[in-house]
Order: structure tokens, then C-alpha cells, then sequence
């Protein structure tokens, strides 16, 4: 789910969140490869997204000395 403007939204966060979740609570034994493969991928992109966010809305501070 993204938001028009490109920016992740607090439901993308909480539903990854949701998703590490019932990962965690079904053990290594019980979860299926492909599902954590998707999960890491998943997060990767969202972080990256954040990244791009940020980088692109803050401005560049230096302090000069």
C-alpha cells in the first residue's frame, strides 16, 4: 500500500510489523523459507523507500567551522 505521494505510511509499517510477528511466534521449525525470503525482501524495499524519503524531504545540514 503506498501512499499517492510515494511516502510510506504507518499502516505499511504496522502491517510488516504484524508480519515479523506471526514469523517469530511460528519458530524457525514452523515457518516456510519462501514466506521469510518474502518478508526480508519486503522489509528491505520499505526501509529503502524510507531512506529515499528521508534523503529526499531533509535538508543537507553542515555545520561550517
Amino acid at each position: 500500500m503506498n501512499t499517492a505521494d510515494g511516502h510510506v505510511s504507518t499502516a505499511e509499517i504496522a502491517e510488516l510489523i504484524t508480519w515479523a510477528r506471526r514469523l517469530s511466534m511460528a519458530g524457525p521449525d514452523m515457518t516456510d523459507r519462501a514466506d521469510c525470503a518474502a518478508f526480508h525482501a519486503a522489509k528491505a524495499h520499505l526501509l529503502a523507500r524510507i531512506d529515499n524519503q528521508d534523503t529526499a524531504t531533509t535538508p543537507d545540514f553542515r555545520e561550517d567551522t
